[in-house]
């Protein structure tokens, strides 16, 4: 088997949708200056968009591990997030890991949306999620496009298992033939008089960064074809 990188995961912001679970909690206003002591909020959160999906793409790439800080006044929370894990990525139960100092763990990268758990300090390569760089999962997978070509076709080679590399392409156009990246053309041209200048080119912003996704994911899958040509050449 080939020696995969050490890839670090965060929960909350990151995979699970802890801001939605506050804002539509009744208790967010009695707890506004500690809301993860909200009695049960860590439970049954919604995934973020795209995450489960992007998990599965980073775990055959990567040695994946789940690296979350629990709250430390509602002990509650610590199972609740085993609990979700086990729901929504039952491979990785036995890869949860609660820690306060996350630049202790040592890894490759780490995919984390907060800045205050050692995350500036990690060894590795943090990529800040939520932010310009890493808006979403779609950014992360774009910049981790190579790494994975190279990982998973390796993996494929070495296991022996090279018509997986088959299923691989498939989901791709499957992502790609999806409308969640489609931008409609008329959306900010009926909507300008709306928003000010400084939102109108952060939109542009987005939707030109969305664009060069859509292209580069385009190009992934030209690749991954090749790839599958030239394994079925050589069998």
């Amino acid at each position: 088997m080939i020696n995969k990188k050490i890839l670090y995961i965060d929960m909350d912001g990151v995979l699970c949708d802890f801001n939605k679970a506050v804002e539509s909690h009744p208790l967010k206003n009695k707890y506004k200056n500690r809301v993860d002591c909200i009695p049960g909020i860590y439970k049954d959160l919604d995934p973020i968009p795209g995450a489960i999906e992007a998990f599965e793409y980073l775990w055959d790439a990567f040695d994946v591990y789940i690296l979350s800080t629990p709250p430390w006044r509602n002990p509650d929370g610590w199972i609740h997030k085993k609990e979700w894990i086990e729901k929504h990525i039952p491979k990785a139960k036995r890869r949860l890991i609660l820690s306060h100092h996350k630049n202790l763990n040592k890894g490759d990268y780490l995919i984390d949306d907060s800045h205050y758990r050692g995350q500036p300090e990690f060894e590795g390569e943090w990529l800040h999620f939520n932010t310009p760089d890493f808006p979403n999962w779609a950014s992360i997978l774009l910049h981790f496009s190579g790494i994975m070509d190279k990982e998973i076709v390796a993996g494929f080679k070495e296991d022996g298992v090279e018509q997986d590399l088959e299923r691989h392409i498939q989901k791709i156009e499957n992502d790609s033939s999806t409308d969640q990246f489609k931008i409609e053309d008329g959306v900010l041209k009926d909507n300008i008089d709306k928003i000010d200048k400084e939102q109108a080119d952060m939109y542009n912003a987005e939707v030109e960064k969305m664009n060069i996704m859509m292209e580069a994911l385009g190009d992934e899958l030209k690749g991954l074809k090749n790839i599958s040509k030239q394994l079925n050449t050589k069998k």
